[in-house]
C-alpha cells in the first residue's frame, strides 16, 4: 500500500514515516506540510491512502479532502487530528474521508485503520443492476 503523509508538523511526519516503513506492506511515497501540497502530491504520486491532518496552514485537511474526493472518488483519505471531536470527524467524512483518527491512537490501531481503508478500496464494485 502506497501512503502519502500530510501534516504541518515535521516531527509528526517523520515519526509516522518511521512507524509505517517498518511494515512490509506499506511504502510512504511522499510527505506534504499543508493541504495544497497534499493535493498536488496526490495528483502526482497517486497514493492508495492519504493520511491527512485537519488543521494546517494554506489549506486545511477538510478543504484538501473535498478536492481530492471530487477528483479521485475512490481515494482512501484518513483524517488525522490531535483533537477527538465528533464535529471534525463528521466534517472530514462529509468532505469524502473514509475514516478519522486521533493522534492519540496506538500504532496497531493506526495500522488497522490504514489496512482496513486500503482493503475497502480494493473491493470490487458491485455490478449496476
Amino acid at each position: 500500500m502506497r501512503v502519502l503523509l500530510v501534516d504541518d508538523h515535521p516531527v509528526v511526519r517523520q515519526t509516522l514515516r518511521m512507524l509505517l516503513e517498518r511494515e512490509h506492506d506499506i511504502e510512504v511515497v511522499g510527505e506534504a506540510s499543508n493541504g495544497r501540497q497534499g493535493v498536488e502530491l496526490t495528483r502526482q504520486l497517486r497514493p492508495d491512502v492519504v493520511l491527512m491532518d485537519l488543521r494546517m496552514p494554506e489549506m486545511d485537511g477538510i478543504a484538501a479532502t473535498r478536492i481530492l474526493h471530487a477528483e479521485i472518488p475512490d481515494l482512501c483519505v484518513i483524517g488525522l487530528s490531535m483533537f477527538d471531536h465528533d464535529k471534525e470527524a463528521e466534517a472530514m467524512r462529509d468532505a469524502g474521508a473514509m475514516d478519522y483518527v486521533s493522534k492519540s491512537i496506538t500504532t496497531d490501531q493506526l495500522l488497522a485503520v490504514l489496512r482496513g481503508c486500503y482493503a475497502h478500496r480494493q473491493e470490487p464494485m458491485p455490478p449496476d443492476g
